[in-house]
């Protein structure tokens, strides 16, 4: 009776093994298409941001305390390209003043903004009270161009966003 097991399972379940396994098709998985993507905004003659790791940084926490996929080299987008409005998110940094927005930077963050983005504004040169930089005041002063109905939101340190991890 032994004998009749292992022959059945030699005869059948070893064949399906080998079957499946050389059927097998490389596995698919999101990739970067659907990851998210913490592009970052230059404008004028700004390269990136003010801490060039930072955005990378971010995104590899994201995927390190959940389960979302995650551009660990993000992307860096102009405010006057038109790819601008390719994705919901964008990251501007800096420590150092701005100078005026281009009327096809205005125009494209306009139109950012209307389509739903949103823009994380970081004043990475702000004061150890908070005071914000050239930086913070320059672009307070041209999200104001950009968005002369509204006003951005300043988050305080206990809102809900920095106990998110």
């Amino acid at each position: 009776m032994r004998t009749s097991i292992v022959v059945r399972f030699v005869a059948f379940v070893l064949p399906a093994v080998a079957w499946i396994a050389l059927a097998a098709r490389s596995a698919r998985a999101f990739g970067d298409e659907g990851a998210f993507d913490p592009r970052v905004l230059v404008t004028g003659s700004q390269t990136g941001p003010a801490h060039g790791s930072a955005p990378g940084r971010w995104a590899w926490e994201l995927e390190q305390r959940t389960s979302a996929p995650a551009r660990l080299h993000p992307s860096v987008v102009r405010a006057d390209e038109p790819a601008v409005i390719d994705a919901p998110f964008l990251y501007w940094s800096g420590d150092t003043d701005l100078a005026p927005l281009t009327t096809g930077e205005i125009a494209g963050l306009r139109r950012f903004f209307a389509l739903g983005g949103v823009l994380l504004a970081d004043d990475a040169g702000a004061g150890p009270r908070g005071e914000p930089s050239a930086f913070g005041r320059a672009a307070r002063r041209e999200i104001a161009r950009v968005l002369p109905d509204g006003a951005p939101i300043t988050l305080g340190t206990d809102h809900v966003l920095f106990r998110t991890f």
